[in-house]
């Protein structure tokens, strides 16, 4: 009589990452529409480097009087990079709505979203607080942030001028040590994207290990912070 052959373990499915930047359109953003530019074309950068080594696909929203959808679920190897054609700053600040619609496409339209070996970050940028949302306001996306951290695999990151950071963390339900303040100038807004690719690399240390998420995003980039910050 043959002994039966024990069946196999299934390999555990490869990491793999969602990236999805929140970038602020509005008027107000033109005094730094250089510098915001040059803020997302340096992600890309870093995106480009940590995509060798984790599958990562890449999304940009941007948000003025309503949300728009730049990219959508592109592999970090064939991102674009914006351009003064592309952002163009005008209109007022949808923001709760381009979160709220940005995690709705993602439910949507991308079958694994919600698998164990799957992580989310959204990087979210604005310099001012929400005021023209329609579909989404902020106890809808305190809930939703709430709900999707929970699951371990969910990181936000924000990045805001002009507001008090530790309020808008309790409102939105996302850890201090994610938010950041910056001055809204071309040389805060410069050493905020050195901040934010350090904050990159510190996420995909961690998810590309056991971690599904990061309650520290820009908790390691102490040094720079009272150069950014601004006191509110």
């Amino acid at each position: 009589m043959s002994e039966e052959t024990p069946p196999q373990k299934e390999s555990p499915k490869p990491r793999k990452s969602y990236v999805t930047f929140i970038l602020d359109k509005s008027g107000s953003m033109n005094d730094v529409r250089e510098a915001a530019i040059e803020f997302f074309n340096s992600q890309v950068k870093v995106l480009d480097e940590e995509g060798q080594k984790l599958d990562t696909r890449v999304s940009l929203v941007v948000f003025s009087n309503e949300p728009e959808i730049i990219l959508f679920n592109e592999p970090s190897a064939n991102m674009c990079t914006l351009d003064n054609q592309g952002y163009v700053p005008h209109g007022w600040t949808a923001l709760c709505d381009a979160i709220g619609m940005a995690i709705d496409r993602i439910k949507a339209d991308l079958e694994d979203w919600n698998e164990e070996n799957v992580s989310h970050l959204f990087v979210i940028v604005t310099d001012g607080g929400e005021n023209h949302s329609t579909h989404f306001n902020s106890q809808t996306i305190s809930k939703l942030t709430a709900e999707l951290q929970e699951t371990g695999r969910w990181t936000f990151a924000w990045m805001s001028a002009n507001q008090n950071i530790e309020d808008l963390a309790a409102q939105y339900n996302i850890p201090r040590e994610n938010m950041m303040s910056f001055v809204a100038t071309d040389h805060g807004m410069a050493r905020a994207t050195s901040t934010t690719e350090r904050g990159l690399r510190t996420y995909y240390s961690s998810v590309s290990g056991s971690a599904g998420s990061v309650s520290n995003f820009y908790n390691g980039a102490e040094e720079v912070k009272s150069d950014i910050s601004v006191n509110v």
